[in-house]
């Protein structure tokens, strides 16, 4: 089937019926490619504040997270560090603005490291051998007084497998 194609606005036509009698109008056509992307361009500004607006009612403004339903101070989350070797990610969490209540480590050396890089408290000890009541029986921190607890794994040499 021939199809005629309108020089101006790209427009098709299967009979030529058709293509002289939209040659014929008074008015000349108008390219539609600059239409469709000018309501595309307009669908993608009103996205693009909708989500704006969306992210401005979620925002961490001194250190309080701030949403359309939780306005939580994040200095009262309590974290417990596990694992924390000198304390990488408690230095971390704590310039977030997290309150860490302590770091564990079985590892001497880390701890010792730990110990003068903060002033919470610092655990050397096998956390396969302290229980959860023994830890808050010796260092007076039970669950109620921990929000989070985070963990990494070891990053010394001796800890890659076969060596």
């Amino acid at each position: 089937m021939v199809k005629y194609s309108c020089e101006r606005c790209g427009k098709e036509f299967s009979q030529k019926s058709h293509y002289d009698s939209h040659n014929r109008r008074k008015t000349p056509c108008e390219n539609n490619a600059d239409k469709i992307k000018a309501l595309i361009d307009k669908a993608v500004e009103e996205k693009v504040e909708e989500t704006l607006k969306e992210l401005n009612n979620n925002l961490i403004i001194n250190n309080q997270v701030i949403s359309n339903k939780i306005i939580k101070n994040v200095s009262s989350i309590r974290v417990l560090d596990l694992f924390c070797g000198c304390g990488g990610m408690s230095k971390g969490l704590e310039d977030a603005g997290l309150n860490i209540v302590a770091g564990l480590d079985i590892w001497d050396k880390a701890i010792d490291s730990y110990t003068q890089n903060f002033d919470h408290l610092s655990v050397c000890e096998d956390i396969s051998k302290l229980s959860p009541e023994t830890f808050d029986t010796k260092y007076k921190i039970g669950k109620n007084s921990i929000d989070l607890i985070v963990g990494g794994p070891p990053c010394q040499g001796f800890s890659i497998a076969g060596k």
